[in-house]
């Protein structure tokens, strides 16, 4: 049986979002016990990572990425469009202190699409 939705979130058209919110909510309101969700980033450069989101970390993150002196295109090819991530007796498994973030390459401001998918 899968489930799924696709959430909109606002960008500024560079940064990274946190998605875990919109990630909780689906997984309660479809009454998942156990199985996996799967997180997709729908738009074009955008990712999905894993992080503590707090700004020291997320500023390391914009620092490296800065470094970077490619395209845009090739930094997206960094990161992955999607994520599984398991659920156990109606807890989303992540480590400590961490959230799963969609990350914009974009530079575009507008709603980005992201796919969450249950499999039980």
């Amino acid at each position: 049986m899968a489930m799924y939705r696709f959430v909109e979130v606002e960008s500024t058209g560079y940064g990274v979002y946190d998605l875990y919110p919109y990630i909780k909510d689906f997984v309660s309101s479809v009454g998942v016990e156990n199985g996996l969700i799967l997180v997709y980033a729908a738009d074009e450069l955008c990712s999905i990572l894993t992080i503590e989101y707090e700004a020291r970390l997320l500023s390391d993150l914009e620092i490296l990425l800065e470094k970077l002196k490619v395209n845009d295109y090739v930094k997206s090819t960094l990161f992955s469009k999607s994520i599984i991530i398991p659920v156990v007796n109606g807890v989303i498994e992540l480590g400590s202190f961490q959230q799963v973030c969609l990350l914009d390459l974009s530079r575009k401001e507008g709603k980005k699409r992201v796919l969450l998918q249950v499999v039980t």
